[in-house]
């Protein structure tokens, strides 16, 4: 389970101390959600001197981390937007504002036209001046608009129109969509959040997502989650037409390597891992 990057410190770190390391493996018949948990165990009961694969900084094993590595951010993989449908896409052709004096301005030509027939005795049909004046203005503003509509209409035929994506929390609050992640996330996400918080176990979470169940908002780390963009379906479609990654982050968490509270390299480890930072290799 030791990814490669970890691999090659490993290595670094034992050349550094001119040591060898007993290599312990975890139970192969062990679930993959629960090896991490596996390993933890074997660091909280003195079983192991080193954890060496990057997890997050989790607010009960303080006294068991070496040093933060780095800080990365917990992120919202959200559902993608949809696409407004043609006749909706029609009445977004122009704002309220712009509906409502069409509106406005279409009645009071209908009742202007009114008053002159009825209050001032103008013949309508005998095309008096003031009409031809009244009736040529709205003529004019009427033939503008249906110009830009049919320019819009043209436009909605050649480019679709998509709903606003979630990338703010407060979008997110108001989908009304529950959000998913590990129980050990809770004291690390934005406290608005946490009303709608479930815990979902780590392979659960990431099995909604290659089945597509767009149900839900998936929270987990900036790194997996555009991986995850750039990956593909089965069917050789990128994920990112199906999810989106909102924009603003919901937590913020630390990168760390567990080891026992005795270990003796600690400060050796830290200084290696600043070292590691300084020359950005995180």
């Amino acid at each position: 389970m030791v990814i490669k990057s970890d691999w090659q410190f490993l290595k670094f770190f034992l050349k550094f101390i001119n040591g060898s390391a007993d290599i312990m493996y975890l139970n192969s018949s062990t679930a993959l959600q629960n090896l991490y948990d596996q390993a933890m165990q074997m660091i909280l009961n003195d079983q192991a001197d080193i954890l060496f694969n990057y997890m997050y900084l989790y607010t009960d094993y303080m006294n068991f981390s070496s040093f933060p590595l780095d800080q990365t951010s917990l992120v919202a993989v959200v559902p993608k937007s949809k696409m407004v449908p043609f006749i909706t896409h029609l009445i977004y052709v122009f704002d309220l504002y712009t509906w409502c004096f069409i509106l406005i301005f279409t009645l009071g030509y209908k009742l202007l036209i009114r008053v002159l027939k009825k209050v001032f005795l103008i013949n309508v049909y005998d095309q008096h001046l003031s009409i031809r004046i009244i009736s040529l203005s709205y003529l004019i503003y009427m033939f503008i608009c249906s110009s830009a509509f049919q320019s819009s209409i043209i436009t909605a035929l050649t480019y679709p129109r998509y709903i606003s994506e979630l990338d703010t929390n407060t979008d997110l609050l108001k989908s009304g969509l529950s959000f998913y992640g590990e129980h050990t996330f809770r004291p690390m996400i934005n406290q608005i959040l946490l009303k709608k918080y479930k815990y979902m176990p780590y392979l659960d979470l990431w099995g909604n997502i290659t089945n597509l169940n767009q149900n839900g908002i998936y929270i987990t780390g900036k790194y997996y989650a555009d991986l995850l963009l750039l990956s593909k379906t089965n069917t050789g479609v990128h994920y990112s037409k199906y999810f989106h990654v909102a924009k603003e982050h919901v937590g913020k968490v630390f990168h760390t390597y567990y080891s026992r509270k005795t270990f003796p390299f600690r400060r050796i480890f830290k200084k290696l891992i600043l070292l590691r930072s300084d020359f950005g290799l995180n």
